[in-house]
């Protein structure tokens, strides 16, 4: 998946943890586009972010914290 500069992503995966802080952010930020981020994981604010960010990509991960676990793999 190709970002440019115009691209905004959503920071929604923890940039404690490496692919959260190489993928999202330090990737993100080198290719000059913008990352919104958010103070903890809300499924409302989430959307609501999309929505008025105007969030263009996401990287994977989010499946794993909308879907409830043991529905992930029905």
């Amino acid at each position: 998946m190709p970002i440019d500069y115009d691209d905004v992503l959503g920071g929604i995966l923890p940039f404690f943890h490496i692919y959260g802080q190489v993928l999202t952010l330090l990737l993100t930020l080198r290719e000059g586009a913008s990352v919104v981020t958010t103070k903890k994981f809300d499924f409302v604010q989430f959307l609501q972010m999309i929505q008025d960010d105007d969030v263009s990509e996401c990287f994977s991960g989010l499946e794993r914290m909308v879907v409830p676990s043991d529905q992930f793999f029905v």
